[in-house]
């Protein structure tokens, strides 16, 4: 039977485990180990990468050059086949050539 305003026991968090030196030595050599595995593979993994030559960034710069010169042809094709809004000048009535028969 329990009483309304009685407060239930808490349930007390588990003691933490306290690790000894050795243990804490243990772990800190175990993390070594595997930071210089990973030091170690990671470089033998890097040997195998070709280095690139100096054709890889020269053929880069021609083609961004290609693209800027196709794109300034093609703006300016663009501009002279578009109507200007202006009427086509005609020419003046002193400069017409009359054939006479």
């Amino acid at each position: 039977m329990t009483v309304e305003g009685a407060q239930r026991p808490v349930a007390s968090a588990p003691p933490e485990r306290r690790m000894s030196l050795e243990d804490e030595h243990e772990v800190e050599q175990d993390e070594r180990r595997r930071v210089v595995a990973a030091l170690v593979y990671g470089q033998e993994a890097s040997a195998d990468t070709p280095v690139p030559g100096p054709w890889g960034p020269l053929l880069a710069g021609v083609a961004v050059a290609l693209a800027a010169v196709l794109l300034v042809a093609m703006g300016t094709l663009v501009r002279s086949s578009l109507p200007t809004g202006h009427p086509t000048p005609t020419p003046h009535p002193s400069v017409t050539v009359t054939i006479h028969r």
